[in-house]
């Protein structure tokens, strides 16, 4: 069959090592990447096509083509190798191909309209001058005007860098980066939508000058198809530029012909005709335009480099002879030296066929250390298939990528899990290769299979130790700062709020120096504990160093929903923590708080903002919380409306420090909320998230009341439990009113002042303080004595 010429070009002599493809299936395509100087598609003689398989058309869709008239197609002039317009008007390459095995197999002709660029076709498309557009990708923008057919061909995108750029895995995380595209393209729509990071440079339509100014350094990378890239990079010769990541899945380009709105029985007639292109011709008319060869000029340096690595190859091809020559000395016959040498593999090594249930025609030795299974287990399935033993949700990926791999016949290296005989997991790397007979069939697959769980345990625990606080297993300052940064990435996309916490534990240092490091790791632990109880799954909660924490608080809808957060977790903190051995330890702490975007709009200004609003706190004697500005509506008012607050008294002491502080908390939430409901702009919803801080705190701190009761035996531990049931049931029954109306000065009174002040805390508790005196005096008795 006659082929059409191969362009050739001539390439410097350090060209081919200064272009490094990011992965093998990249190197192996661009390595065959052709640039076919097509020939128009009415004059090509050398196209192999099967005979014309003409569709049979309805009498409507015949009668339909008849009365539409010539069917205009507006092509993009310079988009090589999919598709051109040469200098005679001549339409060619891949897109060229297709169209006309469509129009052969429909019955219908095509008339190519000239234009000087891709935006002049656009633009006759949209004023309807024309009726296709033939090669490009579906998007809501081109929706508005076009309807698409299924796809005729698709490529991946992938991320074109100059050669010292690093790798890219995820361009969402690129900073102050420019990325360079073709204007009025799907790919511009697309980073524009998903990567708002990335600042946009438009460099017209020309596909040389996207790579032009990634070369010139006037962007630092593009995203552009795979063929694309590799056809443009030979051809213009840039090879400081490289393949550096691949884009989403759905980056994949599914190049469509657009058919105008007006005509939907067009595009269902086109859909015939590409329903009947096979892969097989994809395929061939796609290696017809990407086909380079290269002729490098003479370079005797590099000979001479070749001359010494192949004199090095045969030095050491001489020793390893030596080496066999000797152990088949030793073992006296080749097969057995085969035998010890596959007997002492690391792993497994295997033939086995390209199948489903990978049918294995050889099995090593090792396969009953990796496997737990015998080789004969295995061989030709006889009592379960290796596939059986592959954890099902790897099992499809392994199938396509040895798929991609006998397409592109080149060597695959897989990292998965199978099962073993005892029922336990493992990790295991395979390293293999396709074989193939003289007719290019697939014969077998052979490689070499090793267990790298203990590796895989290895890398986990570093992941771990690198990102996470050995002490209270929290996320630690860079792992924090991470999930800021996504976070930020979110909220600015989807205009959201979050908060930042800065965390510093009152009366720590005291416990730590007098108790000792052990009871400050363990006193941490539980105070760990407690703010990740206090905060939802989404949120985090790390460590930043000593008695120092931070939380960070995704999705907040309000200034006020951040503070109550912050008071739950410092209510938790208030409460009192009993140490394995039995002693009681008391603590609070000081928490600044910032909202993005109002208190910074970066990682750097806010975590400044929250240390400043939590040294403020610390200032102010601690246990408190403290917002980043607190002359906001928000804020608890410094000037005091009410005419009435409670005072604690000495005479309120019980003897049990623990008891005490919360009954002091008691009082300054009483008086925060009779605060709240004396001021001029009283704001219910703050009013009634106070009150159930207040009954969150009086539940925790009935439940340690009635606990040390018990612990002390105290006789009317029964009746003191069921007047805490009450205040209980009264509060919840003040906070159901709060809902419906607002709640009088003076009900707030009667309640605070009467019920929970003198009729409870000076009445009934006060039963019991006698008791908790005499056991401090006791202990401090047996002191003296020992």
């Amino acid at each position: 069959m006659p082929t059409t010429p191969a362009t050739t070009l001539h390439f410097g002599k350090h060209a081919f090592r200064r272009f490094r493809p990011f992965a093998a299936a990249c190197l192996l395509l661009v390595t065959a990447v052709s640039v076919a100087a097509g020939s128009p598609v009415k004059q090509r003689k050398d196209m192999q096509t099967p005979p014309a398989q003409h569709l049979q058309l309805s009498p409507a869709e015949k009668q339909y083509l008849q009365q539409l008239g010539p069917i205009t197609v507006c092509p993009d002039p310079d988009w090589i190798p999919y598709e051109q317009m040469d200098a005679k008007g001549n339409f060619t390459g891949i897109a060229a191909d297709l169209l006309e095995l469509v129009a052969q197999r429909v019955g219908i002709s095509f008339r190519y309209i000239k234009v000087k660029d891709w935006d002049e076709a656009v633009a006759l498309s949209q004023a309807g001058k024309v009726l296709l557009l033939p090669f490009l990708n579906q998007t809501p923008k081109r929706e508005q005007w076009l309807t698409f057919t299924e796809p005729l061909f698709s490529d991946p995108n992938v991320f074109i860098t100059r050669e010292e750029y690093p790798f890219i895995t995820n361009a969402a995380l690129l900073k102050d980066k420019i990325i360079a595209v073709p204007s009025g393209t799907s790919i511009e729509e697309k980073v524009r939508r998903d990567y708002p990071n990335l600042k946009i440079l438009n460099t017209g339509n020309s596909e040389a000058e996207v790579f032009k100014a990634v070369s010139e350094r006037r962007a630092d990378l593009t995203l552009r198809s795979l063929t694309l890239s590799a056809y443009t990079i030979r051809k213009g010769g840039w090879f400081t530029l490289k393949i550096a990541g691949q884009a989403p899945d759905e980056y994949i380009n599914r190049l469509r012909i657009g058919v105008l709105k007006s005509e939907p029985m067009l595009r269902e007639i086109l859909n015939k005709g590409i329903a009947t292109i096979t892969p097989h011709e994809r395929e061939e008319i796609t290696n017809r335009h990407i086909n380079i060869t290269v002729i490098k000029p003479m370079d005797y340096g590099f000979i001479l480099r070749i001359a010494a690595a192949l004199a090095i190859l045969i030095g050491l091809s001489f020793y390893w002879n030596l080496r066999l020559k000797r152990i088949n000395a030793a073992l006296q016959e080749s097969e057995r030296s085969k035998s010890v040498l596959l007997a002492n593999l690391p792993g497994m090594a295997y033939r086995c066929r390209l199948d489903r249930d990978w049918t294995m025609e050889f099995l090593s030795e090792g396969c009953l250390g990796l496997t737990g299974y015998r080789s004969d287990d295995l061989v030709m399935n006889k009592r379960l298939a290796f596939n059986d033993l592959i954890v099902p949700h790897y099992r499809e990926q392994l199938w396509e990528d040895w798929q991609k791999a006998v397409q592109g016949r080149h060597a695959v290296r897989l990292e998965y899990r199978i099962t073993t005989a005892d029922n336990q997991e493992k990790w295991v790397l395979e390293q293999g290769i396709p074989i193939f007979d003289e007719a290019g069939q697939v014969q077998a697959l052979e490689g070499i299979i090793v267990d790298i769980s203990e590796l895989k345990q290895i890398e986990a625990q570093i992941q771990h130790l690198a990102s996470y606080d050995n002490l209270t297993n929290l996320p630690n300052r860079a792992l924090f700062s991470d999930r800021i940064e996504r976070a930020l990435l979110s909220a600015q996309r989807h205009s959201s709020k979050l908060a930042l916490f800065f965390i510093d534990l009152d009366q720590f240092k005291p416990i730590n120096d007098e108790l000792g490091h052990d009871v400050g790791d363990w006193l941490l632990q539980v105070a760990a504990q407690r703010m990740t109880e206090s905060v939802r799954e989404s949120d985090t909660v790390a460590r930043i160093g000593g008695d120092e924490f931070a939380v960070l608080l995704q999705s907040i809808a309000t200034l006020q929903d951040a503070r109550n957060v912050a008071e739950k977790i410092r209510t938790a903190l208030n409460r009192p923590f009993i140490t394995p051995a039995g002693v009681t330890l008391n603590i609070s702490c000081s928490i600044g708080v910032a909202l993005y975007p109002e208190d910074g709009n970066n990682q750097r200004d806010l975590l400044h903002a929250a240390d400043e609003a939590m040294y403020r706190a610390k200032k102010g004697g601690g246990n408190a919380v403290e917002l980043c500005q607190p002359s906001r509506p928000q804020a608890i008012p410094t000037t005091s409306h009410s005419i009435i607050r409670l005072v604690w008294k000495p005479e309120y002491l019980s003897g049990e420090p623990s008891i005490d502080a919360e009954h002091q908390e008691l009082l300054r939430m009483a008086n925060l909320l009779l605060e709240q409901i004396a001021s001029p702009k009283n704001d219910p919803a703050r009013f009634n998230a106070t009150l159930d801080s207040l009954l969150q705190h009086i539940t925790s701190h009935f439940e340690n009341e009635e606990a040390l009761l018990r612990r002390i035996g105290y006789h009317e531990v029964d009746e003191h439990a069921r007047q805490h049931a009450l205040l209980k049931e009264q509060i919840v029954t003040l906070r159901q009113v709060a809902e419906k109306r607002t709640i009088s000065t003076g009900e707030l009174v009667d309640f605070l002042a009467i019920k929970v002040v003198h009729e409870h805390l000076m009445e009934a508790d006060r039963k019991y303080f006698a008791l908790l005196t005499a056991g401090t005096t006791n202990s401090n008795t047996t002191q003296d004595a020992n």
